[in-house]
């Protein structure tokens, strides 16, 4: 499909502030909050951190996943360099990111923390007056410190 790069300002914030509501959920905790920025099922490629394979997954599974990894963990998701395109009825948005993770003890030691670094993809869709994240691609450029304090990375 033909991407049309001109958004309007509606379009544009609109679907800027589900991506950034979404990240935020991670730091506040806030697992209902995050299934409300989801269609019913996501189409989720972790590979390139996770180490699995591409495929399609519930709102409830996705968010039941990320709470048994990060429930424990202080994190502060960040994004930059955020742009997006048309894809018919869609909204495609890509971004940088930097993922921190601390446990909750941290005082500066190495085997206290999980940062990760990369860019993600998602898919914005309208379903009625809202958008939802339909699809998310995290592509991982480096990890650093300790991964064993977050349950779903590659080891």
């Amino acid at each position: 499909m033909a991407k049309n790069k001109t958004l309007s300002p509606e379009k544009y914030f609109g679907v800027q502030e589900l991506v950034f509501r979404f990240m935020r959920t991670f730091d506040e905790k806030d697992w209902l909050g995050m299934k409300a920025c989801l269609t019913k099922s996501v189409d989720c490629d972790y590979s390139s951190f996770r180490g699995t394979p591409p495929g399609r997954i519930t709102k409830e599974k996705y968010v039941a996943q990320r709470e048994k990894s990060l429930s424990t963990l202080k994190t502060l998701h960040n994004l930059s360099n955020l742009s997006m395109a048309s894809i018919g009825k869609s909204i495609e948005v890509k971004c940088n990111y930097a993922i921190l993770r601390f446990h909750p003890d941290f005082k500066g030691s190495r085997k206290h923390f999980f940062h990760s670094y990369g860019c993600y993809r998602f898919i914005a869709i309208r379903e009625g007056r809202i958008w939802r994240i339909s699809a998310i691609v995290q592509r991982l450029l480096m990890n650093d410190g300790n991964p064993a304090l977050h349950g779903g990375t590659r080891r």
